[in-house]
């Protein structure tokens, strides 16, 4: 943290971070030149990964959101189309923190192919029921 006090930028150059170090009481820290630049480095790429990480980690909170905003809305459906969903949510603030609109249709339409296979399956299992009913009824009655 000590460049970052000093307003170095981790995307900056060697020589503008140096600039900026060089009267600062923690630049002989390191005893050589090549020590500094590599300590530089090192904590240029730190910061650059964790930046990249709280986007990836920011970006996975915005399509969780996407998609709990969408599991909360009874009214969509399997055969419920992309342009009518937009219609319907899109002026919500999750529906629009994805800025990336083929994204959000893509990520709208997984969701979509996932509730189509939720409710075929909820289909068969009730038309399975309903068949072992039949047999039961036929059973007590053939009895």
């Amino acid at each position: 943290t000590r460049p970052q006090a000093s307003g170095v930028d981790p995307e900056g150059s060697w020589d503008d971070a140096m600039k900026r170090t060089v009267n600062h009481a923690d630049y002989r820290a390191l005893q050589t030149l090549g020590d500094r630049k590599a300590a530089f480095e090192r904590w240029g790429r730190e910061r650059r990964e964790a930046a990249e990480a709280a986007a990836r980690a920011e970006e996975r909170r915005r399509k969780v959101d996407f998609l709990t905003l969408l599991k909360g809305r009874p009214e969509l459906t399997s055969r419920t189309r992309y342009p009518e969903a937009e219609a319907l949510l899109g002026k919500e603030a999750r529906w629009l923190a994805l800025a990336d609109e083929p994204e959000r249709e893509e990520l709208y339409e997984e969701y979509a192919l996932s509730l189509e296979r939720k409710e075929g399956a909820e289909r068969r299992a009730a038309r399975q029921a309903r068949m072992a009913a039949l047999r039961a009824l036929l059973e007590r009655e053939a009895v």
